[in-house]
This record gives C-alpha cells, sequence and structure tokens, in this order.
C-alpha cells in the first residue's frame, strides 16, 4: 500500500537486507539482515527482468492516462522482504525472473474498481509482452 500517492508504483528491485522500521506482526524487527546467506558477497539487487519500461506506458494507457511508475526505491519494510523472496524463487526456479511487486494507493485514493480494473491490465500486459 502506497498512501502518499494517487497511482500504482511497479518495484524495479530488492536489495538483500531486511531492515524494519518497526517490527513486524511477530515482534520480529531486523537490521541489516540478509535475507538469503548465499547473497553475503553480492552487492547488486535483485531484480526483476519484466520489461517495464515499455510494459508500464501500456498500462497506463490501458487505464485511461492513469499514470503507473516505476518505483526505483525498495523500501525497507515487509513489501522489500517479499520481493526479495520472490525474485530469488523464480531466478532458482527458471531462467526467467518474471515476478513483479506493485505498490497500489489507498481505498481513500482509488476505489476498489479502479484498482480491479488496474490489477487486470497489469496482468494482461504481461502475458501479451511475454508471449
Amino acid at each position: 500500500l502506497v498512501t502518499d500517492r494517487p497511482f500504482p508504483a511497479c518495484r524495479l528491485f530488492a536489495i538483500k537486507d531486511a531492515t524494519f522500521r518497526f517490527p513486524d506482526q511477530r515482534g520480529w524487527q531486523p537490521v541489516k539482515e540478509r535475507i538469503f546467506s548465499c547473497y553475503e558477497n553480492v552487492s547488486y539487487p535483485l531484480q526483476t527482468e519484466l520489461p517495464l519500461d515499455s510494459m508500464l506506458p501500456l498500462v497506463s494507457e490501458s487505464c485511461l492516462g492513469d499514470l503507473v511508475s516505476i518505483s526505483l526505491n525498495p523500501g525497507t519494510f515487509v513489501c522489500n522482504y517479499i520481493y526479495f523472496w520472490s525474485l530469488h524463487a523464480f531466478q532458482r526456479a527458471s531462467e526467467w525472473n518474471y515476478s513483479l511487486f506493485v505498490h497500489v494507493p489507498s481505498l481513500e485514493r482509488a476505489s476498489p474498481e479502479k484498482q480491479i480494473h488496474f490489477a487486470y491490465h497489469v496482468i494482461r500486459t504481461i502475458a501479451e509482452t511475454m508471449q
């Protein structure tokens, strides 16, 4: 959930460290902990292989011109942690890394209907792009 913008943001990459500004629901609050030890000597983030630069204009156009941005900020809470796990799993499972994390606006900023419309167009655009 992104509360400061009225439009979605697709994350390009995730970093290998877990740092939470506040504890999660179980009380865990890591600070610069490696998510996976196999990335100990890796200095770069994991990145999606989806062609976001060419996909997102198509999604924006399909969503009646609503802005859809690429997020270059991996964040530090559960979002980065989940996205890193997903990117790691897809890289290990195949030669392609088709994982995507999308921050959506709050329901006060974008109605459920608008968010469903957006999700549909993201999935459709990914399917059409990857054919």
